[in-house]
C-alpha cells in the first residue's frame, strides 16, 4: 500500500480514461511545487546566490562561485574589507560540509578542501550543501505539511482518512 505504485500506474497507464487521473493528479500536486520552489527561490535571492546561477547554451544550470556575493570580498582577496574573515568563515565551513559529503564538480573531479593558492580559493562546487538544502526543504515541509508515502498511503486507504487528507489539501489551497 504506497503513493509510488499509484503514481507508477498513472505514467505507465496508455488508457484515456486513466490518464484523466493523472492529469488531475498534476493539477492536483503543481500548487505545492510551485509553493516549495517560491520559498527556495527566496532563501537563493535573500543570500544572493539567484544572480550566481546562470544557463549555459546546452540549457544546464550552472553555479559560478566568483559571482556569488556572499563570497565577493574574499573572491576580490581584499583582505583589509571587515567582511572578509566572515566570509572566509562561511567558506571553510561549506568547504568542510562539502567534503563530509563527497561532492562532486560537474566535471565529475571530487572537492577536496586546499588552502588558499596565493590568495586564491578553490571554487565551491554549488552554492548550497545537502544539509542546508535539507533544511530549506523542512522548512517548507512545515509550512506546507507532509507525509512519508507509506503514511500518506495508510490514511488514504480508510475513508476517514481520505477526508481527512482532502481536507488538508483544501485549506491548505485556500489559505495560499
Amino acid at each position: 500500500m504506497d503513493i509510488n505504485v499509484y503514481a507508477e500506474h498513472l505514467q505507465n497507464s496508455h488508457n484515456i480514461f486513466r490518464n484523466t487521473n493523472s492529469f488531475i493528479f498534476r493539477f492536483a500536486s503543481r500548487p505545492d511545487f510551485y509553493n516549495r520552489m517560491t520559498i527556495f527561490e527566496s532563501y537563493m535571492r535573500h543570500d544572493g546566490t539567484y544572480e550566481a546561477h546562470y544557463l549555459n547554451e546546452d540549457g544546464e544550470l550552472i553555479y559560478d562561485f566568483n559571482l556569488d556575493p556572499r563570497f565577493s570580498t574574499l573572491v576580490k582577496g581584499d583582505v583589509n574589507n571587515p567582511k572578509y574573515r566572515e566570509q572566509e568563515a562561511l567558506y571553510r565551513a561549506m568547504a568542510k560540509q562539502f567534503e563530509i559529503e563527497g561532492a562532486i564538480y560537474p566535471d565529475g573531479t571530487k572537492f577536496k578542501l586546499e588552502p588558499p593558492k596565493k590568495g586564491v580559493y578553490k571554487p565551491l562546487p554549488q552554492a548550497y550543501t545537502n544539509k542546508q538544502a535539507r533544511s530549506y526543504k523542512s522548512m517548507a515541509d512545515k509550512l506546507y505539511g507532509y507525509y512519508s508515502h507509506e503514511k500518506r498511503a495508510l490514511m488514504q486507504a480508510s475513508l476517514l482518512g481520505a477526508l481527512f487528507w482532502q481536507m488538508n489539501t483544501y485549506w491548505s489551497g485556500k489559505k495560499n
